[in-house]
């Protein structure tokens, strides 16, 4: 079995055991039709849906999202999850904050419409209230919100967007760069940074998601000297890894130091197709 494969019966057969469903709403909106394309916005999506089910994530990928389907796949989203479920919505494109409310645009924004914004684009306190009722294991939104362009800037003045409270326990709000501060322009990249630093960080099995957050600040900050630092908002208490731990890499942390003949033996016999194994072998030949 290769390891790609054998990684991806491990993850399920955690999951099985655990008894949690992971599901997630991936959205990346490029083609604006009232200002400037958001350049790495879809292909940011299509590289966070492959890190989701990667990890086992039911994914939900929409690129391009008009206002009437924005509202509706993310309601069907809201709807789907349930207690106990890990849920992920990610969303790449423009989004902005208005009177200390954060906004997710649809394609179809129309910025000289006379009708507020909250008409015609998604409330990102809408969407973290509804999922504050569901009683999440662990509930992620992770907002990549693309560098703005002359048109949005003129309608939102405002850079960046807002930080917001959370009411309830097991919910991580992620923002690629801190409350107030835009998303620098990175031209010439094929992923956004903030994206890009997720990514690496989630497919990394067994790291826990504080320290995918810490990693994602650490590669973000360094690549731009600080002009852009990720940010989140965050009540988790439960521990939640994307790709959980080997049972082999567990059981190899209680008896590392063995030295006993046995227990190696008996650990190389357990896990025969695992990197692990070898070590065991290795360690069994040295004594």
């Amino acid at each position: 079995m290769t390891p790609p494969r054998l990684a991806c019966v491990l993850v399920c057969a955690a999951l099985a055991l655990s008894g949690q469903t992971r599901r997630a709403l991936v959205i990346g909106n490029t083609s604006y039709k009232n200002a400037g394309a958001a350049a790495q916005a879809a292909n940011n999506a299509r590289a966070f849906a492959r890190a989701l089910s990667a990890s086992q994530f039911q994914v939900a990928l929409l690129i391009n999202v008009e206002a009437e389907a924005l509202g509706r796949e993310i309601n069907k989203f809201l709807q789907e999850v349930q207690p106990g479920d890990t849920g992920a919505f990610y969303f790449s494109g423009y989004a902005v904050q208005e009177m200390g409310e954060n906004y997710l645009l649809p394609v179809g924004y129309a910025p000289d419409s006379a009708d507020g914004i909250e008409f015609h684009a998604y409330s990102v306190k809408r969407l973290v209230r509804y999922l504050e009722t569901k009683r999440l294991a662990a509930g992620l939104v992770i907002l990549d919100a693309a560098p703005a362009d002359a048109v949005i800037e003129k309608k939102f003045p405002e850079p960046g967007l807002v930080s917001m409270d959370i009411r309830a326990a097991n919910l991580v709000l992620a923002l690629a760069n801190l409350p107030g501060r835009g998303v620098p322009a990175a031209p010439g990249r094929e992923l956004g940074r903030f994206t890009e630093a997720w990514v690496n960080a989630a497919t990394e099995p067994g790291i826990n998601l504080d320290a995918v957050l810490r990693r994602v600040k650490q590669q973000v900050s360094q690549a731009t000297n600080g002009e852009q630092v990720p940010a989140e908002i965050s009540t988790l208490v439960n521990e939640f890894a994307f790709i959980p731990r080997s049972l082999a890499a567990t059981e190899w942390d209680r008896i590392a130091s063995s030295r006993d003949l046995l227990t190696l033996e008996a650990f190389r016999q357990r896990f025969p197709g695992d990197p692990l194994a070898i070590e065991a072998a290795k360690r069994i030949e040295s004594l």
